[in-house]
């Protein structure tokens, strides 16, 4: 049988950037009792010592910032981002490089929308899938960071992290300071985390406040920018976009008297679906 590759000690010297660089790849013989990880190898113990001696040394913290983000986006282009983190956890390190997503670990989330329950396997999750789908790096950097704010709820409110994406946004602010994460993903991670929750309940909004959520994701401006193909949500918003952009004053006129005819009661709760169900006017 076949046995798999590891990753040995010759890996890792001992320089602290190494640890970081162990995301995805093989190199090394095979041993007894490897650490499996989910990408067809296996990291050594012996390596993981190593990497734990470092990660406890506080070498980490005296690394050039540039140096560790160029390690980070080229994890998030790999095929699977999330052994990275799986990785740097196992090893002690994430907590001292990434300690607001180490503490996504253990923290739980309402069944009905994440069976997976835990935080951080929602995050290796949604980073994997997105890797999957051919989805560049700084998509993948964005739903690392998206969910930050359930770090710091509240274990008596626990599952529930009401406000989760507004506590989220100074978080991931310090992630891309701490970094120096260049602009155009520090932008996208914050849009991300500030407007993922919204990106759901599109269908439920008010036009207002569709109008509001293509402002703030700045697709008015940028409407083929990369923000607008994270979720699948995001579709619909391009959508509307595109028939905003395009819309003409009878369309409009047709629709203010679509809402007019509609009693006090249902012109109050007027969502997205009825503006869509509107008729057209005839120019």
């Amino acid at each position: 049988m076949e046995e798999k590759p590891t990753w040995n000690r010759r890996c890792c010297d001992t320089s602290p950037l190494h640890l970081v660089k162990i995301r995805c790849g093989s190199c090394g013989s095979p041993v007894s009792q490897p650490v499996s990880l989910p990408l067809g190898f296996t990291v050594h113990p012996s390596t993981l010592l190593l990497m734990r001696e470092i990660g406890e040394s506080g070498e980490l913290s005296h690394l050039v910032p540039e140096r560790v983000w160029s390690e980070i986006e080229s994890a998030m282009s790999t095929g699977q981002p999330g052994v990275f983190v799986e990785v740097l956890r196992q090893c002690g390190a994430l907590s001292v490089l990434l300690p607001e997503v180490d503490i996504l670990f253990g923290v739980p989330q309402p069944e009905k929308y994440h069976p997976e329950i835990d935080t951080g396997v929602h995050v290796i999750m949604a980073m994997n899938l997105a890797a999957r789908l051919g989805w560049p790096a700084g998509v993948v950097f964005a739903l690392l960071l998206h969910d930050l704010g359930k770090g710091i709820t509240d274990p008596a409110d626990w599952p529930s992290h009401i406000g989760h994406e507004r506590a989220g946004v100074p978080m991931v602010d310090r992630v891309c300071e701490r970094f120096r994460v260049p602009g155009a993903y520090r932008d996208l991670a914050l849009k991300v985390c500030a407007l993922h929750l919204r990106c759901h309940r599109l269908m439920e909004m008010k036009p207002s406040r569709v109008m509001a959520l293509l402002e703030e994701a700045d697709l008015l401006r940028r409407p083929l920018s990369i923000w607008s193909r994270l979720y699948r949500p995001a579709r619909l918003i391009t959508a509307v976009e595109r028939a905003v952009r395009s819309v003409n004053t009878h369309r409009r006129a047709s629709w203010r008297l679509h809402w007019k005819s509609a009693s006090p009661s249902r012109q109050s709760s007027w969502t997205l679906q009825d503006w869509m169900a509107a008729p057209s006017a005839s120019c």
